[in-house]
């Protein structure tokens, strides 16, 4: 059966957009001396395309074939469908990694951790883009309080970081957007999986925290970089006292 990103891969780089070149610039001064590098759940190939251009040998692995083949019309050498818990590769294969919008969609978030940092011998890096108010993590919490919580790492790479310090971090860009909060808790998760009700819950939330649900929201753009011996080594232990509201 297809996959919500099967369905939707043929708008996904419109509604998203290209890399920036300030993210790819940043990218390509981690893995300056780097050659073989990973694209964890790559998708149509946003980020492997430009750092292919930039002379890179990038292979981007990913579970819907809908947005590989987007990848594929772009022309990218190196295109694997796979599980990024499960990724068919030897240990220490690439010289480094790179996932972006990736943890909060996979259930066993931890063993995705260890996979990357098995396959890696390098940097493991990410490109973040963070808010505050953070309306995810609002969102989260209000299914949790449902008994409905998504048993994901809510905010992925935001919420790891707040784990796991990251060894080199590099602010891109910084913007203040003006968001509707219910048409982005709308477009967080499929209604099929969403409890009654959630969104007109959350919404509830945000005007009695904001006084409106519409709202200014300040949003961060970085690059972040760990050593692969850190996420080989990580283990739910290390969650102990952090703020964390997944599964």
């Amino acid at each position: 059966m297809p996959s919500g990103f099967d369905r939707e891969a043929h708008l996904y780089d419109c509604r998203r957009g290209p890399a920036g070149p300030g993210e790819v610039e940043a990218l390509l001064r981690v893995f300056e001396k780097r050659t073989r590098l990973l694209d964890v759940g790559g998708g149509t190939g946003r980020f492997a395309f430009p750092l292919t251009g930039a002379g890179k040998q990038v292979t981007l692995l990913d579970s819907s074939r809908g947005m590989l083949e987007q990848a594929r019309a772009k022309n990218l050498p190196s295109l694997v469908k796979g599980d990024a818990c499960h990724m068919p590769f030897k240990d220490k294969e690439f010289e480094g990694t790179l996932f972006v919008l990736l943890l909060h969609l996979v259930g066993d978030w931890v063993q995705a951790v260890n996979e990357i940092g098995r396959v890696t011998d390098g940097p493991v890096t990410a490109v973040v883009t963070s808010r505050e108010p953070e309306l995810r993590h609002i969102y989260c919490q209000t299914r949790s309080d449902l008994g409905f919580a998504t048993g994901k790492l809510d905010t992925g790479v935001a919420h790891l970081m707040s784990i796991l310090s990251p060894k080199y971090q590099e602010v891109i860009s910084q913007a203040r957007p003006t968001v509707n909060a219910t048409k982005v808790f709308e477009g967080f998760e499929p209604s099929a999986s969403a409890p009654s009700g959630v969104h007109a819950l959350a919404t509830k939330r945000i005007e009695e925290r904001f006084g409106k649900t519409t709202l200014e929201v300040v949003e961060t753009v970085s690059v972040v970089s760990w050593s692969s011996e850190t996420f080989r080594d990580f283990h739910l232990t290390e969650l102990s006292g952090a703020p964390f509201s997944g599964g």
